[in-house]
């Protein structure tokens, strides 16, 4: 490698992960009002899985699962 090709990496490596994280932040979001419409209609509905874990620990998730009470055809009506 050369030092512009070790800049030009770095810069990717960030670039990505910036929009990784505006990704992340969407995903978030419309996560967030799922939970609330649930709860707002009487589930009960929690963030759950390795996102909590990962969020706790500082680290990069990929996903986020919604644990709820509602049933399949529940959630599908809303």
């Amino acid at each position: 490698y050369t030092l512009f090709d070790i800049q030009r990496d770095s810069r990717i490596t960030l670039g990505m992960q910036r929009y990784k994280n505006v990704l992340m932040t969407e995903v978030y979001a419309i996560a967030l009002r799922i939970v609330k419409k649930l709860v707002e209609k009487g589930h009960v509905a929690y963030f759950a899985g390795g996102w909590v874990r990962d969020h706790v620990m500082g680290h990069d998730s990929n996903d986020i699962d919604i644990a709820t009470s509602a049933l399949p055809e529940q959630i599908v009506a809303l």
